[in-house]
């Protein structure tokens, strides 16, 4: 049986009654005549409501897991950290399982132990790591065909596996051996070649899409 949590869904929301004004709630008018001027009101966001999906159970309490928002809806993904498959739901815009209630295999060709994934040019992209390397992947929106772009040296990725960089896109991924660059272009993102950045080994990572280019930290 597998570990059981959950994935929550939280609902946002500025309501009247959150109405706060600083300092005196009304101050009235100064004996003087002169109006005294008062702080505009704030809204105090709240969680109005949650939502859960208890059919889904991922592989084990110990998970890297990411949310991906998409034109439909959003996509979960999820590995177990001491290695596993990724797993994976989708939900719609109106909150519900699409699917396979009980989850989607997206990947298992490996023991994979982290992963992170965005939409580029409307595509599902997934990197998983699996040892000393990554394999990059796109899958399709309802997590039932992959198609493995290639792996990469290192096992640290950025929140999005493949980002936009001007005329093409651009996956960044570090380790021990330092931080790679390789670029995917055309219709059938196709490898066209690599960049070493540095040689330096590093201990953690992030990267995101600036404008356009990409920016690395």
């Amino acid at each position: 049986m597998r570990a059981f949590y959950s994935v929550v869904l939280l609902t946002g929301c500025l309501s009247g009654d959150d109405l706060v004004v600083p300092g005196s709630a009304n101050p009235g008018p100064d004996p003087g005549g002169v109006v005294t001027p008062v702080d505009p009101p704030r809204l105090i966001p709240q969680v109005c409501g949650t939502r859960t999906w208890p059919t889904v159970e991922p592989d084990a309490k110990a998970s890297d897991v990411t949310v991906v928002p998409t034109r439909l809806g959003a996509t979960i993904l999820a590995v177990a950290s001491d290695g596993g498959p990724v797993r994976g739901f989708r939900v719609n815009l109106r909150g519900e399982v699409v699917g396979d209630p009980l989850g989607t295999t997206v990947l298992d060709a490996a023991s994979y132990t982290a992963i992170s994934a965005g939409v580029l040019d409307d595509r599902l992209v997934v990197g998983a790591v699996d040892g000393d390397r990554t394999t990059l992947a796109i899958v399709s929106d309802d997590l039932t065909a992959t198609h493995e772009l290639g792996q990469i040296e290192g096992t640290f990725l950025g929140e999005a596996p493949i980002m936009p960089a001007r005329d093409t896109r651009i996956a960044v991924v570090g380790g021990p051996g330092g931080v790679t660059a390789s670029t995917f272009g055309g219709v059938q993102w196709l490898p066209q070649g690599s960049l070493t950045i540095t040689k330096a080994a590093i201990q953690s990572m992030t990267a995101t899409a600036y404008l356009g280019d990409s920016l690395i930290a």
